[in-house]
């Protein structure tokens, strides 16, 4: 059951109308999450190809949320903002990042591309995600054949993922995909540090897997190449970026020693706190527009 917020119907949008709204009950584990998904529509009729942005750790204010639909509207793309921890009750997962999984997000993510792709003003087949650090970890796994494999087989998957600066210290050992990946690495993130993803994603490469990134010179984890500071707290897990975990259903590989690592775990393996946050963000508009040249390229 939907219920809409405002006048207008995301199934039938008014022609013109900018930006709207609804409300998506989900059942988990006994308790219902309404989520609330914002449509932001270019100008025109359509139908237009669409990217959904799923939140980061920083929840609704991840500033891609906000900075995403000014330039994928200019380029006739729909923007679709999703929020997964505020109808959950949590602000941010910065401290911990066990409160909202990236499973969770996915499958958050995957109800409302249900809804989207009944919308006529929607290219159904044009459909990706886009996320950033937990986001860009919800937008890779989405386009892993590995995890539809094990939570998602009642969903079809998006069209497309847009990765930015996820973690690669934590992947799967040989991953499938079943969309096109894109993924963008700042060269200076010691946050989520770009070596590990490029490891995997040239692996990923060389088995004919279609995904393609680009290592931002001088970024770091917020996509500022000058003017940040320094965060003495805060959640990595950079100490695997060498020998990374791979995943199973419920557990870790370790990929040096092929022994079983427990979720409770990860954090005395990989944990490290502190890194570089905040200035400008003056690469941020650069990884948006690169990101909607590669989806105009594939028919957005």
């Amino acid at each position: 059951m939907l219920a809409f917020i405002g006048s207008q119907s995301l199934l039938s949008p008014a022609l013109g109308q900018s930006a709207e709204t609804i409300e998506i009950p989900r059942t988990i584990g006994g308790q219902t999450v309404t989520l609330k998904p914002t449509v932001h529509w270019p100008s025109g009729t359509g139908p237009f190809g669409a990217v959904l942005v799923v939140n980061s750790s920083a929840g609704k204010d991840d500033p891609f949320l906000k900075a995403t639909h000014p330039v994928m509207n200019e380029r006739g793309i729909a923007t679709i903002y999703l929020d997964t921890f505020t109808p959950r009750g949590i602000k941010n997962t910065i401290r911990d990042q066990s409160q909202v999984s990236s499973t969770a997000m996915i499958l958050d993510a995957l109800q409302i591309l249900e809804v989207v792709r009944k919308n006529p003003k929607i290219k159904a087949d044009k459909v990706a995600i886009q996320g950033q650090s937990k986001g860009g970890i919800a937008a890779l796994h989405a386009a892993t054949q590995q995890w539809h494999l094990w939570f998602g087989q009642s969903f079809r998957p998006f069209d497309a993922s847009i990765a930015f600066a996820p973690t690669c210290e934590l992947q799967f050992k040989e991953p499938e995909l079943v969309s096109p990946l894109m993924s963008f690495l700042g060269e200076k993130d010691d946050t989520t540090l770009a070596a590990p993803c490029v490891a995997l994603f040239d692996r990923m490469k060389t088995a004919g897997q279609k995904v393609q990134y680009e290592v931002v010179p001088g970024a770091i984890h917020s996509w500022s190449t000058y003017g940040y500071s320094r965060s003495q707290t805060g959640f990595t897990a950079r100490k695997c970026a060498k020998n990374p975990l791979y995943y199973t259903k419920d557990a870790f590989i370790d990929s040096r020693t092929g022994s079983k690592v427990a979720l409770s775990d990860v954090y005395k393996i990989c944990g490290e706190e502190g890194y570089f946050y905040g200035g400008p963000a003056d690469k941020r508009s650069y990884i948006l527009s690169k990101s909607a040249d590669w989806l105009k390229s594939m028919g957005w």
